[in-house]
């Protein structure tokens, strides 16, 4: 296993561990004044499949490059760091929500190697409607990485259920059940979708 010396040692002011799964950390680092993230993944002979620019990795890691899709497939032992982003990383694991989870499809980041694998096995579903990118059956413990519009502290969390439905505009949506139903509210051009099913939804209603 590569050794890092410097930049992941425990006690530096000026980066800290936002999130951690799997072989995914959410990095966030803060130098000047200036705040970036970032994320990394711990390989252990496993795999991890990435949809973000490489920064740079080190050990006996070999990848495959899906230039046509923005993927790249890295497998071995070692640290691969993406580049840095202002903008905010989520991790989520997709076993813990009911009928699994579902996001926009472009704010993907990466997936762990059991997740990679349960792809195969159907798990992997699209809506055209939303752009989305569902994601169900996924083995306790995979983990994914995406992009969101707003840092954890200031989302808001919904539960729908039989009783309480949900009304809001497709861009709020951040992650939401995979198992919910997701519909244009008709004469609003697309600008309002009704929410319902059992499951919850997070929105980015921040200003």
């Amino acid at each position: 296993m590569l050794e890092i010396l410097d930049a992941f040692n425990e006690g530096r002011e000026d980066v800290k561990v936002l999130e951690s799964g799997s072989c995914f950390r959410v990095l966030e680092w803060n130098q000047n004044s200036k705040v970036v993230r970032q994320l990394s993944c711990a390989l252990v002979s496993e795999d991890v499949q990435l949809r973000c620019p490489l920064l740079w990795c080190g050990g006996a890691i070999t990848f495959t490059d899906y230039a046509t899709k923005g993927t790249k497939t890295y497998r071995g032992t070692g640290l691969v760091a993406t580049e840095y982003t202002d903008g905010h990383i989520w991790l989520e694991e997709p076993s813990k929500w009911k009928g699994g989870i579902a996001l926009p499809s472009h704010r993907l980041l990466g997936h762990s190697k059991i997740a990679l694998k349960s792809f195969g096995e159907g798990a992997q579903e699209m809506d055209a409607l939303l752009d989305s990118l569902g994601l169900r059956n996924t083995p306790e413990g995979s983990y994914i990485a995406f992009k969101s519009p707003v840092s954890r502290d200031i989302a808001v969390t919904v539960v729908v259920d039989s009783d309480n439905t949900l009304v809001c505009k497709p861009k709020q949506l951040v992650c939401w059940s995979a198992n919910l139903s997701i519909v244009p509210i008709e004469g609003s051009n697309g600008e309002w979708v009704h929410v319902s099913g059992n499951g919850k939804v997070v929105l980015a209603v921040a200003p």
